[in-house]
């Protein structure tokens, strides 16, 4: 009896020593996947074991598909394997958006107008025709203007605008037609960080889009007016609207013969900011043509009442 409390103290003092030089864990609960006993360090669904100091995400190696160590992710509009990317306005488009690649968001005027933007090359323009009736500090645009009163803004080169055949829903539809002493104030018409283009602005626009001959077809809206598909008279020769620019037929109002309208459906003009000459009478714009794929691109006179589209700085 003795001999056995003698082995049993020296077997105690031996177990002693070793925790004190090696430690012992007197803990009867189970080490978790990291080594800690009684910790919570888990195993997750693809074999990582996740700990609160490791730094990882459970089921970080798992796609979107649920596959571990898959190659599958979302796109931009949280769609698995999906499709859609971000262009160059940062906009989510294509895939399951319903939104062109083209499409670049909304923008919006002094009069609080909304406007469908589109990129081209690397351009940002207007998608509609505009319609603001102040120029940015908030001075009114004068309008409402008779025949001769009209000619008169030539006259004096003040800004102006008109619609179609005074007609509000040609507003609504088509924009304001302008003369060009309105797009060429300082005051500005286009929205904070936009401008009228320039005619180098609308020669980068006709290059990316194939060149002169064929540019037109590119730019103009769909469809007809005699199949009730579009604005457009018959044939609107290979209007394809590629890039989302939606070119309409808005008509101009004439600088002569007092101030009358026309060719709505068959023709639209479009201002540049750029001067054509220095004695004051004419400056550049682009034309698109029902009957043509191209774009005329020439001086017109600035009393001419003609649409704007505004392009990104």
């Amino acid at each position: 009896m003795l001999n056995n409390l003698i082995r049993y103290f020296f077997f105690s003092v031996l177990i002693s020593l070793v925790c004190l030089n090696n430690g012992c864990d007197s803990s009867t609960e189970p080490e978790d996947c990291a080594g800690e006993s009684g910790g919570n360090a888990y195993i997750d669904d693809c074999g990582v074991c996740i700990s609160e100091g490791s730094g990882l995400i459970e089921n970080y190696l798992m796609d979107c598909a649920g596959n571990c160590n898959g190659d599958m992710m979302e796109d931009c509009n949280e769609e698995c394997n999906g499709s859609a990317f971000l262009n160059m306005c940062g906009v989510c488009v294509e895939g399951s958006t319903g939104l062109n690649e083209n499409h670049c968001g909304q923008v919006i005027d002094m009069d609080g107008n909304i406007y469908e933007t589109v990129a081209i090359g690397d351009q940002i323009w207007m998608a509609e025709n505009l319609k603001v009736t102040h120029y940015n500090n908030g001075d009114i645009i004068q309008s409402g203007l008779n025949g001769s009163e009209w000619l008169s803004m030539a006259g004096t080169e003040s800004g102006a605008f008109s619609i179609y055949e005074e007609n509000i829903e040609n507003m609504n539809v088509y924009g304001a037609l302008y003369n060009w002493f309105t797009v060429s104030d300082g005051r500005g018409v286009c929205p904070e960080e936009w401008n009228v283009p320039t005619i180098d602005d609308w020669r980068n626009l006709i290059d990316y889009s194939g060149g002169i001959e064929v540019a037109g077809g590119k730019l103009k809206a769909l469809g007809t007016i005699e199949t009730a598909s579009g604005l457009w008279f018959d044939p609107n020769l290979d209007a394809s609207n590629d890039y989302g620019f939606s070119g309409l037929p808005s008509g101009f109002r004439h600088v002569v013969n007092d101030g009358f309208y026309s060719l709505q459906g068959s023709v639209g003009y479009f201002w540049s900011s750029t001067e054509y000459n220095d004695n004051g009478s004419s400056a550049y714009g682009i034309g698109l043509r029902s009957n043509t794929a191209d774009v005329w691109l020439t001086s017109f006179n600035e009393g001419n009442g003609f649409s704007v589209r505004c392009v990104k700085d």
